[in-house]
């Protein structure tokens, strides 16, 4: 091999390795996955969430209200946090970060642990969802987490 053939080997190879250690989120298995805060068996696909560390752990909530009582209890350290993810409510198979998640609260939602939120990939989903339950409202996370910790 010449110089150009090990140097291109050498980048491909680096590329691998970093995106293989880029710490990525992970379905929930409902029925199987348990709840990292209350220790629940997750099984209601549209209210889940993860926190994923920089090292790559994940931890699994069957609600936003375990989510908020587990970092409130500092479960893992704030700056330890590489993304914090929500289930998007209209598609339980994708994730909404938790910078551009808009929440819907209402008694109405009935989630697993209380929390009566579900999150919506951004402020116009939400609001029409709400529009559609009398008595709820929007809100991002840093409200709703003030509102879950009381």
């Amino acid at each position: 091999m010449n110089k150009n053939a090990y140097k291109n080997a050498f980048v491909i190879f680096a590329m691998i390795v970093i995106a293989g250690c880029t710490p990525k989120p992970e379905q929930i298995v409902l029925g199987k996955d348990n709840c990292a805060e209350c220790k629940m068996t997750i099984t209601d696909p549209k209210f889940g969430g993860e926190i994923i560390t920089k090292k790559g752990r994940v931890f699994k909530f069957d609600d936003p209200h375990c989510i908020a009582s587990f970092l409130e209890r500092r479960g893992v350290e704030l700056s330890d946090i590489h993304q914090t993810l929500f289930v998007n409510y209209e598609n339980n198979k994708k994730f909404v970060n938790v910078n551009s998640a808009e929440f819907v609260i209402s008694s109405q939602l009935k989630s697993p642990m209380g929390g009566n939120a579900a999150a919506f990939a951004d402020k116009k989903a939400a609001e029409k969802k709400s529009a559609e339950i009398d008595g709820s409202r929007t809100t991002n996370w840093s409200t709703l987490y003030n509102i879950l910790v009381k």
